[in-house]
């Protein structure tokens, strides 16, 4: 899955196209995703799992400096400079178009963006 949508966003992700990378019946992967929809929820989960459990050394570190400083550290985090995070970052801002059309999927986004806004403001007291 987390392949297909980096080489070919949400519009390519497909149960069929899921199946054929894995090498596997269509049939096997609604088994497990009976939806398109639910093949995107958990990417989605995915995503924000492997990104709260990415290392964020300047939020460590955030104790040690203070103001702009820890600011701009804990900012740079956030930014998409090796290829996992680029390639995470791409399928995040797939993501908003398919969050467009979903109510529910837009209501995760915002909650999303809650807690990152909330995490951010720590560090800017």
């Amino acid at each position: 899955m987390w392949r297909v949508l980096a080489a070919r966003g949400f519009g390519g992700l497909t149960l069929r196209a899921v199946a054929a990378e894995l090498g596997a019946t269509t049939g096997l992967v609604t088994h497990y995703f009976p939806s398109k929809r639910a093949l995107v929820r958990h990417a989605l989960e995915v995503l924000d799992r492997r990104s709260a459990g990415r290392p964020r050394p300047a939020e460590e570190q955030a104790g040690t400096v203070s103001g702009l400083v820890r600011l701009r550290a804990v900012l740079l985090d956030l930014l998409p400079l090796d290829g996992p995070a680029r390639a995470g970052n791409r399928i995040w801002v797939g993501s908003w178009d398919v969050a467009l059309a979903d109510p529910e999927l837009a209501a995760e986004h915002a909650a999303r963006y809650r807690r990152t806004r909330e995490r951010l403001a720590g560090y800017a007291a």
